[in-house]
């Protein structure tokens, strides 16, 4: 559940700056974001 609640918190942060055009340190975001996604699946597997 913790999981869930840290992507969609991470969901919302990118939707608030798309009106930017930019997320800050976006590299940084897409490994953050898909190691919540790693996390979760290993998760689900369980």
């Amino acid at each position: 559940e913790a999981l869930l609640i840290e992507l969609k918190h991470m969901n919302e942060e990118v939707s608030g700056n798309q009106r930017n055009e930019s997320i800050r340190d976006s590299e940084h975001f897409r490994k953050q974001y898909a190691m919540v996604l790693l996390q979760l699946k290993d998760a689900n597997e369980q």
